[in-house]
């Protein structure tokens, strides 16, 4: 009949009865952008994994797609109008509003971040604009410190890249990257980032064994140090028989391990740190630091701790690109696992802090009793979030609480103290694992092992007799 002439339907061209109008497709989004509105929450740090949040919200995590459709269908009804299907409801909402997401979930967030969203949100139930304006204006403060803060973490990495970029183009200074020492100091500004990691346990294997999920196996710390103008961090090994601890003694011994054996031996140093008070923030690191410029390592030395909640920076990324690896790679020994750090990335460095066989390679050295003869303490530590030493100002400590703040000096050298440049401080030797933990790891453990690490991980204890061992669990 219609020959070469496809078919025409008799509907076409003509809009269906049930088809949505414009009024309310703008329903739909004023319901979700005003959802948004009273429901979202307010971050003002940035979003791991997210490259552009600043124009984002966000609902909570709570809150689903679904649930949102069912109130838009219900105040649909209370108004008497037609409500769209759930498909179209979310198909405009990704049309039309893509910025509104739902957040994921997340740890280690900061607090004050968390404890002004819900100010905000108690202030708009409440319908008070005068308490609303003031948990903004607290927001904005927030947001403008950290943002300052970041803002100056990047411009000092990116001078430090500077300078050490004109080392590689300069023939004179004959140096050739990444971590060749050269002959005299160089006059530049060397940056560092230092961090603890979650510890690792192995043996691991991307196959996990089941029973192996309820036991404890032999455990291994992270501790890395990053030079971003190069980049590489190296990252410390703490085997769990050389263990010391988590204070400030084994940090500053790695730092200064790490600035004798793998730094630029730079004139001026700038270092970043998290602002844990246990391990970095403290006392005795910053004594460390007067301690470098008074006996003539350093000329200058600053240390700059980015804000609580928003510490997010270089070593964060290494040890990610590590985990990565680790994840996914059988590691049955501390051999193994030092394989998996140089295995993970160009940037990554391993140096284990004792070797396989028993042997101590990194020392840790009792910093806190030895400063404590030499230099007086800095009250109210945690409010400063910046430290600067020089050589020029003998035992001064200038800090400021915030990048553009005022400055405050502290006179930390004692009247009586006197600094050798070669003394260094007593040894604190490891206490090892105990016998109880040795003999749980032959018994918990071994088996999971490949043959050859059974006896490097997992060792048979020769000097204990097995019936003393099981004497000793009755007494117990």
């Amino acid at each position: 009949m219609n020959g070469l002439i496809p078919r025409v339907h008799g509907n076409a061209g003509k809009t269906p009865n049930h088809a949505l109008t414009y009024d309310d497709i703008l329903r739909v989004v004023a319901f979700i952008r005003n959802y948004a509105e009273v429901h979202g929450i307010s971050l003002s740090g940035r979003i791991s994994g997210m490259k552009s949040y600043e124009n984002k919200k966000f609902l909570p995590c709570s809150t689903s797609k679904r649930q949102v459709y069912l109130e838009y269908a219900e105040s649909c009804e209370g108004l008497y109008v037609k409500a769209c299907a759930e498909t179209t409801f979310n198909m405009l909402w990704r049309h039309y509003l893509p910025y509104i997401e739902k957040m994921k979930p997340m740890s280690d967030l900061c607090a004050t971040c968390k404890e002004i969203s819900g100010l905000i949100i108690r202030s708009a139930n409440m319908q008070s604009d005068e308490r609303i304006t003031e948990a903004m204006q607290k927001a904005l403060d927030h947001r403008s410190l950290v943002k300052k803060e970041r803002e100056y973490y990047k411009d000092v990495l990116k001078e430090a890249q500077l300078l050490l970029k004109r080392l590689y183009t300069d023939a004179a200074n004959n140096y050739n990257p990444p971590l060749t020492r050269p002959l005299a100091m160089l006059n530049i500004v060397a940056h560092y980032s230092f961090d603890y990691a979650q510890q690792v346990h192995y043996p691991s294997s991307p196959l996990q064994a089941g029973p192996i999920y309820f036991l404890t196996p032999r455990k291994c710390g992270i501790f890395g140090v990053c030079c971003e103008a190069i980049p590489q961090q190296v990252n410390f090994l703490i085997h769990e028989s050389f263990d010391t601890g988590k204070g400030a003694n084994p940090v500053i011994s790695m730092v200064h391990f790490y600035l004798k054996n793998h730094g630029l031996n730079s004139v001026s140093i700038h270092f970043n740190a998290d602002n844990c008070t246990g391990q970095n923030k403290n006392n005795t690191v910053i004594q460390h630091l007067l301690w470098r410029v008074m006996t003539g390592l350093n000329a200058s030395i600053s240390i700059s701790f980015l804000p609580v909640g928003h510490t997010k920076f270089s070593p964060d990324w290494c040890f990610g690109l590590l985990k990565q690896k680790f994840r996914k790679a059988e590691v049955d020994s501390l051999d193994d696992f030092i394989q998996v750090v140089e295995q993970s990335s160009a940037v990554n460095k391993a140096q284990p802090v004792g070797s396989s066989n028993g042997e101590l390679i990194v020392e840790t050295l009792d910093w806190c009793s030895y400063f404590a003869t030499l230099f007086k303490k800095i009250k109210g530590i945690k409010g400063f979030q910046h430290f600067v030493v020089n050589a020029t100002s003998t035992g001064v400590v200038a800090a400021r609480q915030a990048v553009d703040g005022p400055v405050t000096q502290f006179n930390l050298l004692k009247e009586d103290a006197q600094i050798m440049e070669d003394e260094l401080p007593n040894i604190l030797p490891p206490k090892g694992m105990s016998t109880e933990r040795k003999w749980y790891l032959y018994e918990k453990i071994r088996s999971f092992c490949r043959y050859e690490c059974k006896d490097v991980t997992c060792p048979f204890l020769m000097h204990l007799d097995q019936q003393d061992h099981l004497d000793n669990q009755l007494q117990v």
